[in-house]
């Protein structure tokens, strides 16, 4: 990865500041396969390349054949669910919604208390206008990160849009009779 950043600085003038972080990260760390791919992804999604990154995330997350050196999943839980909240916004990006949940799924399934994990998946219920999913999803997040004030806005749209959806579905249009009665 160093070296095709360090040979392709002509055609990517905004890689030589990945490559120099890139190396400053390694430098001082053991070699890891998970966070180096965790990495890899960040700086492939910086350069637009998200199909690579998408790749290079699910050749990790799930391995035609497994690597036995890799840790199992249970053993690195916040690792994965890193690396699968990451291949969530690869997946959001390239329009690929109900994967994207899905992969937020199982980063919430191994780390069900990173408040980041709800408000992303809640911005992508609220995409799919699943208006009632996503409000949940944001009020757990904002009860974590009351601070955040552009999570806040974000679920106050959420509350508008859920409430004007109940008003439509909550009124019936009254008809006439012959006899002028009303009826529902």
């Amino acid at each position: 990865m160093l070296a095709v950043l360090a040979t392709a600085q002509e055609r990517y003038p905004d890689a030589l500041p990945l490559w120099k972080q890139a190396q400053a990260w390694l430098q001082p760390q053991e070699y890891d396969l998970l966070a180096w791919t965790w990495y890899d992804a960040k700086v492939l999604i910086q350069l637009r390349h998200l199909h690579k990154a998408h790749k290079a995330l699910s050749n990790i997350l799930s391995p035609v054949s497994p690597d036995p050196r890799l840790p199992r999943q249970e053993e690195h839980a916040e690792a994965h669910a890193e690396l699968y909240a990451q291949r969530g916004g690869v997946c959001s990006l390239l329009h690929s919604h109900q994967e994207a949940i899905r992969d937020l799924n199982a980063a919430i399934r191994f780390h069900p208390t990173c408040a980041r994990f709800f408000h992303i998946r809640g911005l992508l219920h609220a995409k799919q206008q699943h208006w009632q999913t996503a409000y949940h999803d944001l009020w757990r997040a904002l009860h974590e990160m009351p601070e955040d004030q552009a999570l806040a806005d974000c679920l106050f749209v959420v509350m508008q849009r859920l409430g004007t959806q109940l008003a439509v579905s909550t009124t019936t249009p009254t008809m006439r009779t012959k006899g002028g009665m009303r009826r529902a």
